[in-house]
């Protein structure tokens, strides 16, 4: 008898087999085995009625079709919350993203921890600002900026915090060494 992993067990010592080898289902029952035949989906039969996966669906559960399957694009990427840097596959659809999956990446073996698997909502939430907000000094409300007004805000205060605090020479007279 071939290799085969042992996928369920019912009273009657009755268990199906899926082999690793070649795509057929094996019914073991008291020591002696019999091959089924499969449907096209990959189903096994057994006394012409589908068993597994199949066996349970209704038509509305068969018509339903997965967000990855109808994406337009899928985008490799890399999980915005820690530093470990796990991949992602972002799938979208009409410039939306529909799903966020982590199936091939060799830092987190396929797994997602709970930010990683939360990545999708954090792009589609409602609450999520779009826009730049200044509140100005001692102010009461936030106001809000155009992208290119909000970097020269930071970029000019970058320039003027090391203009005012840049140092040549340490303490003892030595060459700092910064740039």
């Amino acid at each position: 008898m071939p290799a085969f992993h042992l996928v369920g067990k019912a009273l009657t010592r009755v268990a199906l087999a899926i082999h690793a080898d070649s795509p057929r289902v094996t019914e073991v029952r008291d020591g002696r085995t019999q091959d089924l035949p499969l449907l096209a989906g990959g189903s096994p039969v057994h006394r012409n009625r589908p068993v597994g996966p199949t066996a349970a669906k209704s038509a509305h559960t068969s018509a339903k079709v997965a967000r990855t399957e109808t994406a337009d694009r899928v985008v490799q990427s890399v999980c915005p919350y820690c530093a470990v840097g796990c991949g992602q596959r972002v799938f979208v659809k009409d410039d939306k993203v529909v799903q966020i999956e982590n199936p091939d990446s060799p830092i987190s073996r396929g797994r997602s921890c709970p930010k990683g698997s939360a990545s999708e909502q954090l792009v589609n939430s409602p609450g999520r600002q779009t826009a730049m907000l200044y509140r100005r000094p001692f102010g009461t409300h936030w106001e809000p900026l155009d992208l290119e007004t909000a970097t020269n805000m930071v970029a000019d205060r970058v320039i003027a915090s090391r203009a005012n605090t840049w140092q040549d020479v340490d303490q003892n007279g030595q060459r700092a060494r910064q740039d």
